[in-house]
C-alpha cells in the first residue's frame, strides 16, 4: 500500500511547530521533520501531552448545552447581537447527524441509518428552526464561515445538499471570501459530487481519514484504502478546492510505535 509523504516542519500548523520545537528543544533533536519517531519513543513527552483539550468538533462545546439554557435564553441572545453587532459577520454552524455505519471510535451526536428518506423530515425540521431564529437574528446578516459537520453531512444527496444551501443563502449573506467548508465521508462522494459541491459555493473539504492501515480501519469498523482517498484529494486543488484537509485520529486502537509514525 503506498505511503503518503511526511509532514514537513516548514508546512506544519502553529500548534504542531510548537510541539515540534519542543521536542527540539528538550531531546536535541537534530531534524524536527523526524519529531513522531522521538515523540512515540518517549514516555514522558507523550505523559506531558496527554491531557484532556477542547473538541474541535462542536461549539459552543457540549458541555454548554443544558435545559437552563431556554428557547427565552436563545431569543435574547439574537436579540442582543441583532440590536449591538448587526454588522458583524456571524459563523454557521449546520449538523447533519446521519451516518450509514458506526465508526467505533465517533462520539458525535449522530443516527446510524440505511433509510436515506429520514433527511426530509430532518431537513424541514431545520428549515422550521432556521424560521424562528431569523424572527430574533434578522435576515440578510453576513456569514463569513460557514461548516456542515456531523455525523455525516455527505449523507444527503445532491439535491438535499443543494436545499440546505439555497435555504441558508437566502437566508443569509455570504460574504466576500468567506469560508464555507463540509466534512466529507471518502466512502460517499466521487469527483463529480465534489464538483457539485464547488458549483454550491464549498470551497473547503475536510476528508475523514482517522488511519490508512487496514487493520485498523477493520477495527474502527471504517475501511476506506489510501487510494480511493487519494483518488479524490488528488483532483481537488486544480479542480475546485482554495484548501482541503484531511482528519486523523492518533492513538488508534492497534497502534503500537510504528503503527502510529507510519500514517503521520
Amino acid at each position: 500500500m503506498p505511503t503518503p509523504p511526511p509532514v514537513e516542519y516548514k508546512d506544519a500548523s502553529p500548534q504542531v511547530r510548537a510541539v515540534f520545537d519542543d521536542i527540539k528543544a528538550s531531546r536535541n533533536v537534530p531534524d524536527v521533520n523526524n519529531f513522531w519517531k522521538f515523540l512515540a519513543r518517549d514516555p514522558a513527552l507523550i505523559r506531558k501531552y496527554d491531557v484532556a483539550g477542547p473538541r474541535y468538533t462542536s461549539y459552543p462545546t457540549a458541555d454548554r448545552f443544558h435545559t437552563r439554557f431556554g428557547a427565552a435564553d436563545a431569543r435574547a441572545a439574537f436579540e442582543l447581537n441583532r440590536n449591538t453587532a448587526a454588522d458583524a459577520p456571524l459563523s454557521l454552524y449546520v449538523h447533519i447527524p446521519f451516518c450509514e455505519q458506526l465508526c467505533y471510535y465517533c462520539a458525535c451526536n449522530k443516527i446510524i441509518t440505511k433509510h436515506h428518506e429520514r433527511a426530509t423530515a430532518y431537513l424541514d425540521a431545520l428549515e422550521a428552526e432556521l424560521a424562528l431564529v431569523l424572527e430574533s437574528l434578522g435576515s440578510g446578516r453576513p456569514i463569513s464561515q460557514l461548516h456542515f459537520g456531523g455525523g455525516s453531512p455527505t449523507f444527503l444527496s445532491d439535491e438535499e445538499l443543494t436545499r440546505v444551501m439555497r435555504t441558508l443563502t437566502g437566508a443569509f449573506r455570504l460574504t466576500p471570501g468567506s469560508e464555507v467548508s463540509i466534512e466529507v465521508d471518502p466512502r460517499t462522494v466521487t469527483p463529480a459530487r465534489l464538483e457539485h459541491f464547488r458549483r454550491l459555493g464549498f470551497n473547503r473539504l475536510s476528508f475523514g481519514v482517522q488511519d490508512f492501515d487496514p487493520a485498523v480501519q477493520q477495527a474502527v469498523h471504517r475501511v476506506q484504502p489510501y487510494e480511493q482517498v487519494q483518488a479524490l484529494v488528488r483532483p481537488c486543488p486544480e479542480a475546485m478546492l482554495a484548501a482541503y484537509a484531511v482528519g486523523k485520529a492518533v492513538g488508534n486502537v492497534r497502534n503500537d510505535g510504528a503503527g502510529l509514525i507510519q500514517p503521520l
